[in-house]
Order: C-alpha cells, then sequence, then structure tokens
C-alpha cells in the first residue's frame, strides 16, 4: 500500500479514503460481522498507545492488518488515513517481529468507520468494532505521523489518538449489506 493518499475533491472538500487490500470497500463489513476477534498482534518494541501496526486475529485464522498513511495537505500537515488489509488464514505471523497479545475474545456485531475533518479535509482515521456485549474495539491513527493506537475493552491501556473520537463521525462502511449477529437465529442481511 502506498504511504500517503491521493485524495478526491468534491464540493471544495478533499475525500482521503483509507487503501483496502484483499476486498473491495463494500465488503468490509460483511468481512469482518460474525467473526470473533481472538487476539492482536503488535511489533515487539510497540504498545498498544503507539504501535506501527496491527494485527487483527479471527477465530478463523483469518486477519486484519491495520496500518496508517499520512498525506500532506496545507503547510506542512499532514492528515492520517488508516489501511486495512485482509490476510487468509494460514499465514503464520513472524514471533521475531511481533508479540501476541491476548484479549478476551468477542464476536464482532457492528461495524464503524471514524472520519475526522480538518481543513476542509475529510479523512477515514480509524475503524470501530463492536461486540455483542456491548464490546469497543477502536484502531485510530495515533498522535506521530504513521501511527495507531488502540483503545481495547479488555484493556486499561493509555488511548492516544491524534484526532479525538468524540470529534469523528461514525459512519457504516460504504456499501455494506450490514449482518449483524442474532446467537438464536441464523444471520441475515438487514435493509436501510
Amino acid at each position: 500500500m502506498r504511504h500517503y493518499i491521493i485524495g478526491h475533491v468534491e464540493n471544495g472538500h478533499t475525500y482521503l479514503n483509507m487503501q483496502v487490500e484483499g476486498a473491495a470497500p463494500h465488503e468490509i463489513s460483511n468481512r469482518l460481522i460474525n467473526k470473533s476477534v481472538e487476539c492482536l498482534h503488535i511489533h515487539k518494541r510497540d504498545d498498544l498507545s503507539s504501535c506501527w501496526r496491527v494485527l487483527i486475529e479471527f477465530g478463523s485464522g483469518e486477519m486484519l492488518e491495520v496500518s496508517a498513511s499520512e498525506t500532506e495537505v496545507v503547510d506542512w500537515n499532514e492528515i492520517g488515513t488508516i489501511n486495512l488489509a485482509f490476510r487468509p488464514g494460514g499465514v503464520p505471523v513472524d514471533a521475531a517481529i511481533y508479540k501476541r497479545l491476548a484479549v478476551d475474545p468477542f464476536v464482532v456485531n457492528e461495524v464503524e468507520l471514524l472520519t475526522c475533518t480538518e481543513d476542509l479535509v475529510f479523512s477515514e482515521c480509524g475503524i470501530l468494532l463492536k461486540g455483542l456485549a456491548g464490546e469497543i474495539f477502536i484502531v485510530a491513527i495515533g498522535e506521530m505521523p504513521f501511527q495507531l493506537s488502540v483503545s481495547l475493552h479488555s484493556s486499561n491501556n493509555l488511548f492516544l489518538p491524534r484526532y479525538p473520537v468524540e470529534s469523528c463521525a461514525a459512519s457504516k462502511p460504504p456499501g455494506a449489506s450490514l449482518i449483524k449477529h442474532d446467537p438464536c437465529t441464523t444471520p441475515s442481511p438487514l435493509t436501510d
């Protein structure tokens, strides 16, 4: 993936959309809903408040890799955008580089993208996964260029996003036919 985003301009605003690999943007929710988050992997020298890459491992063995891009917009001001890469199951994580972090497993019931606005620029700066029992897991652009910060329901880590989550707009991924997990029935598409 590129380390910068080429935005598109619409109505005088610049939009910096995340890069997605291994799935189309409209498939994000359907690829994550009903998946069980089992653990995380981050670089050995990193912690959840400031990391360069986050690998989210699901019960199926599949992984979602989250990283960051930066784009200079005005007078050296850079705006961060997340990147998502879906990885197939069975690909081993390099234990010499990454450490495994246990989490209280949860099933993803809802997916939202966080979008910040700065200098007439809209940037997809984070992803939020919600669980059935109210679990909330956020990976967002961190304070420094190319960094991420993670907020995890089962951890008391310091969460240091560059853009305060409460100032970001949360929305469903584009074109998603959302499927919510219902433990009593087979999942079915919801309509808006």
